[in-house]
Parts: structure tokens; C-alpha cells; sequence
């Protein structure tokens, strides 16, 4: 919740109080990644994503991040490498997709940039990053947008944005929903240990 208003260091502090009641959480290591990308802390971000891959490593999400944050590190081979792993799990992640493009067009490979953010929008239509990326690699192929396009993209631009890794229920209702099922089974055993004792 707190990374969603943009407040990452309050969100850290909240998820390493999470994590050491359990350090197993992907879903909040993951969470973690994302806030230290935003706040330009690329290492403390791969570290946090990486431990989360070692809880789940089946989580398209993650290995976006993981990608994210090579290409901000400039490893655009590593960073491919993570965008491929997630499309390989979940092919539809719009998400996925984007940052295959952004990669590619790092790599100066403009034209498979184009393939991979075309297919970014087919999944998202409303993906406003993958729309402004796929009008700079047109601008880098001198490709000019029609009418309806420019327009679309400066209303967009007008637009609030909603991050991109925002799109699921936050965390704080897991961490609850976590935590509710757990005091439950503890609240079970209790009623399970009374009735043993009334024997």
C-alpha cells in the first residue's frame, strides 16, 4: 500500500518487519525489489528479488523486476535473459513483453523491439509505458505515427499513471489474510488442547 502512494522507504520498513516474522514471503522480498528500484538502489533490489526467486521461482512478476533492474544496470544480456523467463511462464504478462521491448531496444534491435511492444499492447492496450516506448523505437526507425495515434498518446500523457506492478492486491491484505490464518490455526490448537484437558 505504501509503495502504491510512492512512500518506498516507509514500504522497506514495512516489509522487513514483515520478513522477520517470516523471511519466506516472496510475495513481500518481491514487493521489496520493486521499492528499492524506484528509490535507484539496483543491488538491494536484484538482492531482494533473487531471494524471492528462491522461495518462487515460478513468478513471472519477479523476473520482470529482475530484468528491470539489469537493464537499468546496463546488462542488457541478463536482462533479456530474465524478460524471456517470464514470458516462458507466463506468456500473457503484458509486463513481460514491455520489458522485452525495452531491452531489444537497448540493444538497438528496434525491429524486435517493435514486435515485443506491438505484442505488449495487444495483451494491455492501456500499457501508456509500452505505447511511449513503442513511439520512441518508431522515432529511432523514422516511422511516423498517424493522427490518432499522436492523439491517443497526448492524452495519455495527461493521464495519471498507475504503476505498472500495482495492479494486484497489495500486499498489506496478504500480510492480513496471512496473518488471520495463522492466528485461526492457533485458535483451533487452543480449542483443540481445551477440549483434551475437559477429557
Amino acid at each position: 500500500m505504501l509503495a502504491d502512494l510512492g512512500r518506498y522507504e516507509e514500504a522497506i520498513e514495512a516489509y522487513d518487519a514483515t520478513l522477520k516474522l517470516n523471511p519466506n514471503l516472496a510475495r513481500a522480498l518481491m514487493d521489496k525489489g520493486f521499492a528499492l528500484y524506484n528509490l535507484n538502489r539496483p543491488v538491494e533490489a536484484m538482492m531482494a528479488y533473487d531471494a524471492a526467486l528462491k522461495i518462487n521461482p515460478d513468478n513471472a512478476k519477479t523476473w520482470v523486476g529482475k530484468g528491470l533492474v539489469h537493464l537499468k544496470l546496463g546488462k542488457y544480456k541478463r536482462a533479456l535473459a530474465a524478460c524471456n523467463k517470464a514470458i516462458s511462464i507466463k506468456p500473457d504478462s503484458s509486463d513481460a513483453w514491455y520489458c522485452k521491448g525495452m531491452v531489444l531496444s537497448g540493444l538497438d534491435k528496434n525491429e524486435e523491439a517493435l514486435r515485443a511492444l506491438d505484442r505488449t499492447l495487444r495483451l494491455n492496450p492501456d500499457h501508456t509505458e509500452a505505447r511511449n516506448a513503442l513511439a520512441s523505437v518508431n522515432s529511432k526507425l523514422g516511422i511516423a505515427l498517424d493522427e490518432d495515434e499522436e492523439e491517443r498518446m497526448e492524452n495519455e500523457k495527461l493521464k495519471v499513471k498507475r504503476n505498472v506492478w500495482t495492479r494486484k492486491k497489495p500486499t498489506s491484505e496478504i500480510i492480513k489474510k496471512s496473518l488471520n490464518q495463522e492466528k485461526e490455526k492457533r485458535g483451533k490448537t487452543s480449542r483443540k488442547n481445551l477440549r483434551a484437558k475437559k477429557k
